[in-house]
């Protein structure tokens, strides 16, 4: 069930706004804590919480930025604020600072240009059921490609994302949000003489369980802000194609026993998708959905 107070859904073909940030290496960490309370306070470019590690309430008070590149996603390398590693315990994690993922190719704004750009600002792997949001959480993918032959540019930015698919992890993925989620992706492709293909997705809070034979809940809430922006441009000589999706919120749950997904939204939730795709012969396609909440629960039951 669901209860949407101030969603808009908009499908328009508005131009990316420019974004500005700023660049500059400070420090990177990857730590193991075995504490029941830790107030993290050190400003660093990603923070990566080991294996291993057990923690009853993480605070992050510090600012986290911009998360590239970090050594958890090397292939390809992908902006991420802060990994919690599979095999971690945090029984909640609250975001009192500032945590962003930024890949990108915009000039002055973080990293080298690519066509594959991924950013999430909190990526949960590990045993971490319950996220508290009071500061500030985002994350921006640019991917760009230009070539003379075929070209191909995808985006993917998510806010957090609970990636529990394995027996060990937990069974609830439950997320609060009294502060501010920002998430752009957007993808361009241009073919000088030949096809392009530009794909861009974009959540604020995403959660999937994936193949677990158990019963899952996730209770996700928007109490302030939500923006979620995303947009695929393709332009190419001889067929050009331009794919985008995204959600405020989703709750996908693939091959579980039950589910239960709740999400409520008492703030303000935006979400904003985009496709443009021109060519000059043969064909053009654009296809874009945007939702403020989506939810998904495929169920199965193994007997014997």
């Amino acid at each position: 069930m669901f209860s949407r107070k101030s969603i808009s859904g908009l499908l328009t073909g508005a131009s990316l706004a420019a974004l500005a940030a700023t660049t500059g290496r400070a420090a990177a960490a990857t730590t193991t804590i075995n504490q029941p309370v830790v107030d993290w306070v050190t400003n660093v470019d990603w923070l990566n919480i080991d294996t291993g590690s057990n923690v009853g309430t993480f605070t992050n008070s510090a600012t986290i930025a911009d998360g590239y590149p970090n050594p958890d996603a090397v292939n390809p390398p992908a902006a991420i604020g802060v990994h919690i590693r599979n095999g971690a315990t945090v029984g909640s994690f609250v975001n009192e600072g500032s945590i962003q993922a930024v890949e990108s190719s915009i000039p002055f704004v973080g990293n080298a240009t690519t066509a594959f750009a991924t950013a999430t600002g909190l990526l949960i792997d590990g045993n971490a059921p319950s996220v508290t949001n009071n500061g500030s959480l985002g994350a921006l993918a640019w991917g760009i490609d230009l070539d003379t032959v075929s070209a191909e540019a995808s985006a993917t930015a998510v806010g957090a994302i609970f990636n529990f698919a394995d027996p060990s992890d937990p069974t609830t993925a439950n997320f609060a949000n009294n502060g501010d989620i920002d998430v752009t992706a957007s993808a361009r492709a241009t073919s000088l003489d030949d096809q392009a293909d530009a794909q861009a997705y974009g959540f604020g809070v995403d959660v999937l369980f994936d193949g677990r034979n158990a019963s899952v809940s996730s209770v996700v809430s928007n109490d302030k802000s939500m923006d979620v922006s995303f947009d695929a441009n393709a332009s190419a000589e001889t067929g050009a194609g331009a794919r985008s999706y995204g959600a405020g919120i989703r709750q996908e749950f693939r091959d579980v026993a039950s589910g239960s997904a709740t999400a409520n939204n008492d703030g303000t939730l935006v979400v904003t998708g985009s496709a443009t795709a021109d060519s000059n012969f043969y064909y053009s396609f654009a296809d874009t959905a945007a939702s403020g909440i989506s939810q998904d629960i495929h169920a199965y039951q193994v007997d014997g």
